[in-house]
């Protein structure tokens, strides 16, 4: 099954298809594209939302890690 990142419309709450994991989150959320999913879509309750990037590690300076228990 196809999974689509979304978003609640602005100012709109919208719980996931299974009430026991609560409200989408503000900030996204993966879900599966089923109907219940899709009717969202349609009806803009929820909008398609590209996910936020996570910053890459920067290696530590020197570029070598330090070994423990020196």
């Amino acid at each position: 099954m196809h999974k689509q990142f979304v978003k609640p419309g602005p100012g709109l709450k919208v719980r996931f298809e299974q009430p026991e994991r609560g409200h989408i989150p503000e900030e996204g959320a993966e879900v599966p594209l089923t109907t219940y999913y899709r009717r969202r879509l349609a009806d803009g309750d929820l909008v398609e939302a590209s996910r936020p990037r996570t910053p890459k590690p920067t290696p530590p300076a020197g570029g070598k890690k330090e070994e423990a228990g020196k």
